[in-house]
């Protein structure tokens, strides 16, 4: 099957839908009546500093009006824009806090963020702070296919490395360009003129509905960054293969609006897409890139169907059949055996695909039906919020009990006994002891590694008489006293010695 006619049979497959909306007039005069003044005074957020913030140009140090500032703190945040000396305030809830950001963006300049951040302590909120931008380079080039012709309407998305993340310091000023996206002309051609002089690792993600996503890292001094700079960088897109199949019921003929979702190394911008299928029982995917695909089909009242591919170049039409409905139900409670309502009942791995997709939900008394499962054995997962989710094989047409426990969690500190600092690498082992603690049999396979001087540990084995371990290279093994009967968060802190 030629591109063209993939293109052209994507069109044909295309479905379109309306949003319908209706509402009275009476409910529009009650909104009126309502008085919008005492919703806003309620939503005021309280302000327990003023900022005064001055943006300033980084090469002549004149003031920059009409910029946008955003400041965020851990306890809020405000938006504001600088008047015409560059200058602006900015209220934010509380005088101190561990984490302070100001961004600032102007048409003119390169976005700035300056970041302040602490670990342990808090910190005053600056009562003033000057920002300074620097002018904006233009950088672009030109987004063309495997043919070598100009891509229409691709998005270019920049994204600037953030090498200082995780790094304290008061403040940090850098680059802020995230996710700054721009759209190319009908020559293929894009610009952006807010870089910039010095690009450090720069990464450039196109995009296109009909093409393979790609992304382009550009390294310093290199000829990629010269032809950046230049606008003279070209990246090709691969047009990728076109998927066009149809799905069929157990009695062999089509089935329409039959849902469809494919998994593969990249579908143009993804690597899944979902569509539905026609009143013909196809569907159509393009831009597929060559490697390992799976197809997954459901539509209601049959039950699911599952094919693999070794996709290399087009692919010939390709049939999804579905399989005759089987029944899988039974009840979830908790260990002592009262109904858990509302717990989700997931089919998570499937021949040897995991997809977790929803198939039914408890109701009051805690039963769950499905009536599409297929007849080959899926493991499911049942989950439900603040219990531990429980994997395992359901029968077909077979009563069943499913038990979920509460979820319980341990977490804590681990520090140096002598200087109380954090210990940056550690690990964590959990165990039961008969005898409050003298002989412990650990019972994790695997140790847990964690670092920074914290730990968090989701309670999915056995908590009667729990020990909780702690290892550290240079510090004597620690353990916790026995914890009988964990509760939902259990805290415990370890201060080690060095041996």
């Amino acid at each position: 099957m030629s591109r063209t006619f993939s293109l052209i049979f994507a069109g044909l497959l295309a479905l379109t839908t309306q949003a319908h909306a209706a509402g009275g007039m009476k409910g529009f005069v009650d909104k009126l009546e309502d008085d919008p003044t005492e919703k806003f005074k309620k939503a005021q957020p309280k302000i327990g500093v003023e900022m005064s913030i001055r943006v300033l140009d980084a090469t002549t140090g004149q003031p920059i009006p009409g910029a946008e500032i955003r400041a965020i703190s851990r306890e809020g945040s405000a938006k504001v824009t600088t008047d015409e000396n560059g200058k602006v305030m900015a209220g934010l809830p509380q005088a101190e806090t561990t984490y302070l950001t100001i961004t600032a963006a102007h048409p003119l300049y390169v976005p700035t963020r300056a970041r302040w951040y602490q670990k342990k302590q808090s910190f005053p909120v600056p009562t003033a702070f000057d920002l300074r931008l620097e002018p904006g380079h233009t950088i672009g080039g030109q987004i063309v296919n495997d043919l070598g012709q100009p891509v229409e309407e691709a998005k270019v998305t920049l994204l600037l490395a953030e090498r200082t993340r995780h790094q304290e310091g008061s403040p940090i000023v850098d680059a802020h360009l995230w996710k700054q996206t721009v759209t190319t002309d009908n020559a293929g051609r894009w610009s952006y003129g807010q870089a910039p002089k010095n690009l450090e690792a720069l990464g450039i993600k196109v995009t296109h509905p009909l093409y393979v996503e790609k992304i382009v890292n550009i390294i310093p001094e290199t000829q990629e960054e010269t032809t950046l700079l230049a606008q003279q960088n070209v990246i090709t897109l691969d047009t990728g293969a076109s998927v066009v199949g149809r799905v069929i019921g157990p009695d062999g003929q089509p089935v329409a609006d039959a849902g469809v979702k494919i998994r593969a190394p990249r579908i143009g911008n993804a690597r899944a897409a979902v569509t539905n299928t026609d009143p013909e029982g196809r569907f159509f995917f393009p831009a597929v890139e060559d490697g390992t695909m799976t197809l997954l089909a459901d539509a209601p009242g049959k039950g699911p169907g599952l094919i693999r591919y070794e996709l290399e170049g087009e692919a010939p039409l390709i049939e999804v059949p579905l399989e005759k409905p089987q029944r899988v139900f039974g009840r979830v409670v908790n260990p002592e055996g009262k109904p858990v309502p509302g717990a989700t009942i997931s089919m998570e791995l499937w021949r040897g695909t995991v997809d977790i997709t929803p198939v039914a939900t408890t109701d009051a008394n805690g039963y769950f039906s499905w009536n599409e499962a297929p007849e080959d054995q899926v493991l499911f997962r049942i989950s439900k919020d603040g219990f531990l989710s429980n994997r395992l094989p359901l029968a077909i047409d077979a009563d069943q009990e499913v038990v979920l426990s509460a979820k319980r969690i341990v977490r804590g500190k681990v520090t140096d006994a002598a200087t109380d600092q954090p210990i940056k690498n550690f690990r964590v082992l959990l165990g039961s002891s008969n005898d409050g603690g003298a002989t412990v049999n650990w019972f994790n396979t695997d140790e847990m590694p964690f670092g920074y001087g914290f730990y968090r540990v989701n309670l999915d084995v056995p908590a009667a008489n729990l020990v909780i371990g702690i290892q550290a290279e240079g510090y004597e093994d620690a353990q916790s006293e026995v914890i009988p009967d964990p509760g939902v968060i259990e805290k415990r802190h370890f201060q080690l010695k060095q041996k």
